[in-house]
């Protein structure tokens, strides 16, 4: 919520820069906004990897300013809720 994203910027970046699969918390309902769910069952190199290119995803997202994206472009249904 501090970060000044939407919560679709933010599923935007995780999902498309970022390169990351995060369950929305939307999918448990309203009090779910701006949560996302990581599995964490991965070799270590993996969950760094994916640290690394979660910060430097969301710190593009937050230089390059409000976007206009919405979940319906973000969010698959199949896998995320």
């Amino acid at each position: 919520r501090e970060s000044g994203l939407s919560h679709p910027e933010i599923a935007y970046a995780i999902r498309h820069q970022a390169k990351l699969l995060l369950f929305d918390g939307l999918s448990f309902g309203e009090e779910g906004r701006f949560f996302f769910r990581l599995n964490l069952a991965c070799p270590r190199t993996l969950l760094r990897e994916g640290a690394v290119n979660l910060v430097r995803a969301l710190t593009v997202a937050k230089k390059q300013g409000p976007s206009p994206v919405s979940l319906e472009n973000v969010v698959d249904k199949r896998c995320c809720g």
